[in-house]
């Protein structure tokens, strides 16, 4: 935490104007991606815990509800922000005068679009043709201030490498959101368990935050002198306005056109296995990005760094979301109850989504440490119009046929477009991201091959058959893997990566004896 001296002294902050060596660097940056990886289990864990707890104190309309409200808080929480938090980390020579003038804006920005949301409430619940929104989205519009005044100190936090205070502030949020959500559901079953989680979320995060940076604000700069910082921001806010389109329309879609209840369906097949997967690579961004940008200028090392965390990403997560899709029908019951049987054909086609979404969640890493803004918001603009056309597509087929059409229309067309695109310039190429994503590709067909035959040959329960079928995908996958070519130095740099981790954790347990 800085003394107030420092909070009055104007300097460049950045993580290479620090007296760091590049040593020093790369192993703040190896402990912080093990801090945030932690952070990230806990998060999951109250996630998976509030999906499986609340599923059985709330009714799917209550869910429904809550999810005809959310893309939109989410989509003023975007424009509050406007990019200039990946400005704050990306962008050299940032002062504290130029913080303060973004830090300004944010919660000017905020404050109105908080107002606004409110008074357009009323208009929300004609359109979904749901009065019981209206007191929601005025409760909800509160979190919008809550996120501005915080906006900053994450970025900042995420800039100076600083990743333990970010652990500790997003564990904090997170336990914190889910033992509100959980009170609330018990003294009083509604959507205001949910909107708790979130309030509570914001709340403790905004504290963390503060207390964490010290930050303090001072004479603002003018405008004029954070024109660069603005216009970054600007290309950044584009390409996250258009991503959230493309995340967003099918809940805006089928609340419109099917009902509260059909998207409470297909909102807790997105919680359970979506979501948790973006709150697992998403927040890798703020470690993944700032290194990258330190390597822009050495293209080997970049591109070997990116291959690195994409592939240690992906060979995480892709064998778990096969395992998830073949073992869905008894995956549902076990988790969620009987009652939510209907979720299991929506879950398995967003679960093929979910399989090569490691690799697409990764893309933006490369524009963004680049500085191709403008690339970032072009191919994200025309991933968005190929997901809102699969999902209107889908939709005279109901809540399955917009989960099926999505999955189906995003592979086949979304993926490669995004490869393509991203790949024409920069120290990544089209080949090797295609190449990153076949090797893949192919694990993963041969580990579900291996389960279906699993599940063919054997009636085992619930619990016994998704631990086996665990060890199964996982060992199948890395198998073929490890045949391919630079196959067995990826699993080996994973297997580094999870034994300095145990080797962490070991010594600070030594030291605190």
């Amino acid at each position: 935490m800085p003394t107030d001296a420092a909070a009055d002294t104007e300097v460049p902050a950045n993580p290479e104007d620090s007296p760091t060596s590049p040593e020093g660097f790369s192993h703040r940056a190896m402990g912080g991606a093990l801090m945030l990886g932690s952070a990230q289990g806990v998060k999951f864990l109250c996630q998976l815990a509030s999906t499986v707890i609340l599923s059985r104190l709330l009714a799917p309309t209550d869910f429904g509800l809550f999810a005809m409200l959310m893309p939109l808080v989410w989509f003023v929480m975007m424009i509050q922000d406007f990019g200039l938090s990946n400005a704050v980390i990306t962008v050299r020579n940032v002062t504290r005068a130029h913080e303060t003038t973004l830090f300004l804006i944010n919660v000017g920005l905020s404050v109105v679009l908080a107002l606004a949301l409110a008074v357009a409430s009323p208009l929300i619940s004609d359109f979904y043709n749901a009065p019981a929104v209206v007191p929601l989205a005025i409760a909800l519009a509160g979190t919008i201030v809550l996120s501005g005044l915080a906006t900053l100190q994450f970025a900042i936090l995420a800039r100076d490498l600083r990743f333990g205070a970010m652990m500790v502030a997003e564990i904090g949020g997170a336990v914190g959101g889910l033992a509100a959500s959980i009170a609330i559901a018990v003294i009083y079953p509604s959507p205001w368990a949910l909107v708790a989680s979130v309030i509570g979320n914001m709340a403790i995060g905004l504290v963390c935050g503060w207390v964490a940076t010290g930050w303090r604000p001072v004479r603002p700069a003018r405008l004029s002198e954070v024109r660069h910082l603005l216009a970054f921001g600007g290309g950044i806010a584009g390409a996250n306005i258009a991503n959230f389109i493309a995340r967003n329309a099918d809940n805006i879609l089928i609340g419109r056109y099917l009902g509260a209840q059909q998207l409470g369906f297909y909102d807790r097949a997105y919680k359970l296995l979506l979501f948790p997967l973006m709150q697992i690579v998403s927040p890798l961004s703020r470690t993944v990005v700032p290194i990258l940008s330190q390597l822009a200028d050495d293209a080997p090392r970049y591109r070997s760094a990116y291959r690195r965390a994409a592939n240690q990403i992906m060979l995480v997560a892709i064998p778990g979301m096969v395992v998830l899709v073949v073992m869905a029908d008894q995956l549902i019951p076990l988790a969620m109850g009987k009652q939510w049987v209907n979720v299991v054909p929506i879950f398995r086609w967003l679960g093929l989504a979910g399989i090569y979404m490691p690799l697409t969640q990764t893309l933006p890493w490369l524009l963004v440490s680049q500085q191709r803004t403008r690339d970032l918001s072009t191919v994200t603009t025309l991933h968005t119009i190929v997901c809102v056309a699969a999902f209107i597509a889908g939709l005279q087929f109901g809540v399955t046929g917009v989960a099926a059409s999505f999955a189906l229309v995003d592979l086949f067309v979304g993926l490669p477009l995004m490869i393509w695109y991203v790949g024409r310039s920069g120290p990544v190429s089209t080949w090797d991201l295609a190449s990153l994503a076949s090797s893949h590709a192919v694990a993963a067909c041969v580990a579900a091959g291996a389960l279906m035959l699993f599940r063919h040959l054997t009636a085992l329960d619930a619990i016994p058959a998704l631990i086996l079928g665990g060890i199964i995908g996982y060992a199948i996958s890395w198998l073929v893997i490890a045949l391919m070519p630079g196959g067995r130095e990826t699993i080996g740099q994973l297997v580094m990566l999870v034994r300095r981790a145990a080797g962490l954790r070991f010594r600070r347990r030594a030291t605190a004896a």
